[in-house]
């Protein structure tokens, strides 16, 4: 049984509306009927005379009735016609939502009303979406401000444990307020509806003490009418309707008329999004914008193109090759929903290797952050309904050209979250795109790219017909974006001038060509050479461009090794790659060492002509020889001696007796040594202690290059030098 008591001590703590009276149940209506007359027994006109009737007693039966309202908008209860006082859109996955209701005790006796907290009865709940802890609240507003405060809500209990709360008793004409509230499930979806039904019973004393209400029992929840017919004092009719918020946001390229835009407008960021002004990019004429925060590109501005909903970045290659490179894009969110909303900026997915994403606000500031299941997500906070807010995008990928050069195309896919869903998920997405500039360039290759193999080698002759050095090249746009790539190669060589020598640096010339037998390079000799180029012209990301550079040696060079100094550079780009592993090969043209031989008569003339014939000499005249010994090579001569001795051909030390020696070079840094006999080397011309003038038989000359005083290979005459020797005997 419901006692009253407890629920008496509970409605003395709320204020009691009141409504129009009504007779209290259990009132005794007692009815008396009075007459006066003339006492016939007294003089006339009297009246003495007085009668009084029995007493009816009429007992006010008790009339429950109560009402809940606001109602339903229909006749029956329905989920989906609330009273639009009850209709709520927007709310928040895992929000509490609270709804007033309005207890009117209609009837002329205390009633006590009962609410189902049970989801699962009949019309407590919707049928396809359930709300979470369903309570009931009664509400006393202490403050009158109209607002639920703390402390002004007091749970309604179950008393009797028969699964129903109950109201405090409501006086007969008396209303009071109480609050339903449940929660919004955490993984609602957005447009989902939820509500609740405060489903009603009445509870009242069929024998009510109208003088002492707390003797009142609470447990007649059936009405008989004057008919009898019976009925259950029930109100059922009161569904509120929760539905979940469904975001509005799109994430797009920057707005240019907004805040951290390129050209600010009035009106900030709230007068809709506009793209920047056109400028030309690497795939032609879009609307575009420099990187506010560009890291090198050889100082140059990073150039940010609009393409529909994506941007595309054209960064330019910078000096060097460690540092990671770096792209700022500036993107904007609109909030095209309802309310004020906050939106989380997800991780891009599926980033190449080494390439990382930072989100900022549009000056360049960290974000702050919000955690959802234990993951911090930048946050763009309260962006209001209508709102068009810009914020950065950094995005750090490996240097072109260093260790891990990066992919061509980074894509970088924005996801935007709104923080008034359940999920995360994206609501929106844009596209940033990355297209790195990357070049090979170096020897050909069949297969697309070039080779980084062994040194190659091309052999001339000056002065011949096969004095023209071949390499063929490839240049391969490995980057992202069309490019254009300007060729340039040299070779020093060292040339000879009446045996100077000096340097002519020699500029390759670059070549299209025919691949007549399809091997995928140039093959000299079979291959046809096309026209004369300088630079690739445009080319597309990802194809190659064939060439053929040809050296031309001078007619002077001098044998050996040179290094031709190759580059191909990026127009738009900058970016430059070299090939120094080919080399021109000059070979040793037909040549000699000459000897040039001639004597005189010292003894009859000292300073007459040298002759090569026609020289006479008297015994004891004094002979000079002189022996000139030119390098015609186009090369160094190693190791030359220049001997004097007896031979089938000569008979100088037979009717001759040495007398003296002298030698002069014009290789620099040589020092011209003697040796005796087949003795040591030594660099004085006087006999070593021993030997007699008359004793030798063979004198030998050298050029020391490298100081060792000896003549091995590594005293060289260099080209066009030569030695010079002074040899005299004394006739026998």
């Amino acid at each position: 049984m419901k006692k009253s008591t407890y629920l008496l001590s509970l409605m003395a703590a709320l204020t009691l509306g009141t409504a129009s009276a009504a007779t209290e149940a259990g009132i005794q209506i007692v009815n008396v009927a009075t007459a006066t007359f003339e006492d016939p027994t007294g003089p006339a006109n009297n009246t003495t005379g007085t009668s009084t009737s029995n007493l009816v007693t009429t007992t006010v039966l008790s009339v429950p009735s109560f009402t809940v309202t606001p109602n339903n908008t229909g006749t029956t209860p329905s989920p989906d016609a609330p009273d639009p006082s009850l209709d709520r859109v927007g709310v928040l996955p895992g929000s509490i939502q609270q709804f007033r209701y309005t207890v009117t005790n209609t009837g002329n006796t205390p009633v006590v009303v009962q609410f189902n907290p049970d989801i699962t009865a009949a019309n407590v709940d919707r049928t396809n979406s359930d709300v979470q802890n369903l309570t009931y609240f009664a509400f006393t507003d202490t403050n009158n401000n109209g607002v639920i405060d703390a402390g002004e809500l007091q749970a309604l209990t179950d008393s009797n444990n028969d699964g129903l709360v109950e109201s405090p008793a409501i006086a007969s004409n008396a209303f009071i307020t109480i609050v339903q509230s449940y929660k919004i499930p955490d993984a609602a979806t957005a447009g989902t509806r939820f509500g609740a039904n405060p489903v009603a019973t009445g509870l009242f004393d069929s024998t009510p003490d109208a003088q002492n209400p707390s003797n009142n029992t609470y447990t007649s929840t059936v009405t008989v009418n004057n008919n009898g017919v019976t009925s259950t004092l029930v109100d059922n009719n009161n569904f509120n309707r929760s539905t979940v918020y469904t975001p509005g946001v799109s994430v797009a390229p920057i707005d240019a008329n907004g805040v951290g835009g390129t050209a600010p407008a009035p009106g900030g960021n709230t007068d809709g999004r506009q793209d920047p002004p056109a400028q030309v990019t690497p795939v032609g004429t879009l609307p575009a914008y420099n990187d506010p925060n560009p890291n090198g590109g050889n100082g140059a501005v990073v150039l940010v193109g609009v393409n529909g909903n994506n941007q595309l970045a054209f960064p330019k290659a910078d000096a060097e090759s460690v540092n990671d490179d770096r792209v700022t894009f500036i993107n904007s969110v609109t909030n095209s929903g309802t309310q004020t909303d906050s939106f989380l900026l997800l991780p891009p997915p599926n980033l190449p290797t080494g390439v990382t994403v930072t989100y900022l606000d549009a000056a360049g500031n960290p974000l702050p952050t919000t955690t959802v299941n234990g993951v911090a997500y930048p946050t763009l906070l309260n962006v209001v309904a209508g709102e068009t807010r810009n914020f950065r995008i950094e995005v750090l990928y490996p240097d072109t050209g260093g260790v891990n050069s990066p992919v061509a195309v980074i894509n970088v896919e924005i996801g935007i979250d709104s923080l008034s869903d359940a999920d995360i998920l994206p609501n929106a997405s844009s596209t940033d795109t990355i297209f790195t500039p990357d070049l090979q360039f170096g020897d050909s290759t069949q297969a697309l790219g070039t080779s980084a193999g062994p040194t190659v080698v091309a052999t001339v002759t000056p002065g011949t017909a096969n004095n023209v050095a071949f390499f063929p090249m490839d240049v391969f746009n490995a980057g992202g974006y069309t490019d254009t790539f300007v060729l340039s190669g040299s070779v020093p060589f060292t040339v000879l001038n009446a045996g100077v020598p000096s340097t002519n640096t020699v500029t390759a010339t670059y070549y299209t060509y025919t691949d007549v037998n399809n091997d995928g390079t140039f093959t000299n000799g079979t291959d046809t050479l096309g026209s004369v180029v300088t630079s690739t012209g445009p080319l597309a990301a990802g194809a190659e461009f064939k060439v053929v550079a040809l050296v031309t040696a001078p007619a002077n060079a001098r044998a050996g090794l040179y290094t031709v100094s190759q580059s191909a550079t990026g127009n738009y780009s900058t970016i430059s790659r070299t090939d120094t592993n080919d080399v021109v090969q000059v070979l040793s043209t037909t040549a000699s060492l000459t000897l040039a031989k001639s004597g005189r008569n010292i003894t009859v003339n000292p300073v007459g002509s040298f002759l090569t014939t026609g020289l006479t000499a008297n015994p004891t005249d004094n002979i000079e020889y002189r022996i000139i010994a030119t390098n015609t090579y186009n090369t160094d001569v190693r190791n030359i001696i220049l001997t004097e001795q007896n031979s089938a051909q000569g008979n100088v030390f037979t009717y001759g007796t040495f007398n003296n020696v002298s030698g002069t070079t014009t290789q620099a840094g040589g020092t011209v040594l003697y040796r005796f006999n087949g003795g040591a080397w030594q660099a004085g011309t006087a006999l070593p202690g021993g030997l007699a003038a008359s004793a030798v038989t063979r004198v030998d000359v050298g050029v020391d290059t490298n100081g060792d005083v000896n003549i091995t290979r590594d005293d060289i005459l260099s080209a066009s030098q030569t030695i010079t020797t002074n040899f005299t005997v004394t006739v026998k």
